[in-house]
């Protein structure tokens, strides 16, 4: 470990509050991470209070995802005020492999019915994507549909926006 033994700051912040945890995660370069972790970079938050796991997500890094989560990062990563947790982030970027990673470390089933700051919940986004695999697989863990958004939306309206006719 070159850069701490010279006193390099695994924590350091750059102009926009990420550490280089974050660019690692975002990057998936397990490694890297890893030796930040050892390193002593906190595996939870930048400066925005944005979980170091929604850059993973981000990207749809699902190694980089189960090293952080196996060094203390919170499986429900939840940004702030936005509420959007990092299952959010991986299915409304698209990445079904990630998504279903995260819905099987979801043991209590925590965040299927978690809702973000437009009171959308995991099966809102997966219908919106028109993940059909995905939302078979939310339903199995006992994903509830009838929930409505901010905008009186239910899973169902955002399945129909999606035009895949396996979901409606």
């Amino acid at each position: 470990m070159v850069l701490p033994a010279h006193h390099a700051d695994a924590n350091a912040l750059d102009h926009a509050g990420r550490t280089p945890l974050c660019y690692a995660a975002q990057n998936g370069d397990t490694t890297t991470i890893s030796f930040l972790l050892r390193a002593g970079a906190d595996p939870k938050f930048d400066k925005s209070d944005r979980p170091v796991t929604n850059y993973a997500a981000i990207n749809g890094k699902t190694g980089a995802l189960k090293t952080l989560l196996g060094n203390g990062a919170d499986i429900v990563g939840e940004t702030g005020n936005w509420l959007i947790t990092t299952f959010h982030v991986v299915i409304g970027r698209g990445h079904r492999d990630t998504a279903l990673f995260i819905l099987e470390q979801d043991k209590q089933n925590d965040l299927l019915e978690r809702k973000n700051v437009w009171d959308k919940t995991v099966p809102h986004n997966a219908c919106e994507k028109g993940d059909t695999i995905l939302v078979q697989e939310l339903l199995k863990k006992g994903a509830d549909l009838r929930p409505l958004d901010n905008s009186s939306r239910s899973a169902l309206h955002w399945a129909s926006f999606s035009g895949v006719p396996p979901l409606i």
